[in-house]
């Protein structure tokens, strides 16, 4: 399956984080936040169902079974994207302890039924260590860049 090129991932990172509700930048800025990694996520209905075939709802469940699709089981949706952080399982395994912030209403909903593409923006709480993912939905598909088409490299 095709990913996203580097130039088109941060592209697209970067306007979701310009669309976070000022709140929330507002309420990190208060905040000491490490970065980890950040992603692209399509969440599909293989997301949704975990390894041992159990219906999944938690949003951290979601998202945990997400990754382990796509670094361990290399199943790709249009708007996925790898990265080299969880697909260490222990880093994986962070995610159920996550402190999950949906960007509005909206991504909220979609996580909890459809299939939204996300952006997904991990950061670390040095004061105890626990991940803080920030989830904000895309609007569709990057427009295409022919510059980027020779850069195929995923961001980690």
């Amino acid at each position: 399956m095709m990913g996203f090129s580097t130039t088109m991932f941060r592209t697209l990172l970067a306007a979701a984080a310009l669309s976070l509700p000022l709140a929330v930048q507002a309420q990190d800025d208060e905040e000491q936040l490490d970065y980890v990694v950040e992603y692209g996520a399509t969440i599909a209905d293989t997301d949704r169902v975990s390894s041992s075939g159990a219906a999944l709802t938690d949003p951290a469940a979601i998202l945990r079974q997400d990754r382990f699709n796509v670094d361990v089981g290399g199943v790709l949706q249009p708007g996925d994207s790898t990265d080299e952080y969880f697909a260490d399982k222990a880093h994986r395994a962070e995610i159920a302890d996550a402190d999950i912030r949906f960007q509005d209403d909206k991504a909220r909903a979609d996580m909890a039924g459809g299939t939204p593409s996300l952006f997904v923006t991990v950061m670390r709480r040095p004061s105890d260590g626990r991940l803080v993912v920030f989830l904000a939905t895309s609007d569709g598909e990057p427009a295409d860049d022919p510059d980027a088409a020779e850069d195929s490299t995923p961001v980690a």
